[in-house]
């Protein structure tokens, strides 16, 4: 059982974490918010509850046996090949930047799960909101340049 401060960390922190529930309920193998925070507490930073380094985001992910490799880049023609015809099977989806509801731009650092193309080639990526409201967004290739996109292929 977690507590509600640990709950609300977890949503203000747990993005990471919350995509690795996503893909692992993706893959087939479902696990609830509750069991991974007991399973992975000793991966997240001290007043943190789901906070994930990029490392520890790999080294939980193996542990889970959703992926065996992951691979960084850049290049968002590079995640589209991997994807299309290298065998990755998704990407996490890091940006640095992003534009509140307001209009204003400011610094987030923030992990989001790409889950494939719409028909119009835009990115679908899982969102999982800080107020818990999980939603699937879809971002032009200039929308994820605005915002720094950096990605974690994941084979």
């Amino acid at each position: 059982m977690i507590t509600p401060e640990e709950e609300k960390q977890f949503l203000d922190f747990g993005c990471s974490s919350r995509c690795l529930i996503k893909f692992s309920e993706l893959a087939g193998r479902p696990i609830k918010r509750d069991d991974f925070i007991t399973a992975y507490r000793s991966f997240f930073p001290p007043n943190k509850c789901g906070g994930l380094t990029t490392s520890s985001l790999i080294e939980v992910g193996m542990k889970m046996e959703l992926f065996t490799v992951a691979c960084a880049v850049r290049r968002k023609e590079k995640v589209k090949k991997a994807l299309h015809s290298e065998g990755a099977n998704s990407a996490f989806v890091f940006t640095d930047w992003n534009q509140a509801p307001d209009g204003v731009w400011g610094e987030v650092y923030h992990t989001q799960l790409l889950l494939g193309f719409d028909p119009k080639g835009q990115w679908v990526v899982f969102h999982p909101n800080p107020d818990g409201r999980d939603m699937d967004i879809h971002y032009s290739d200039q929308e994820l340049d605005e915002r720094f996109a950096h990605f974690l292929l994941i084979y």
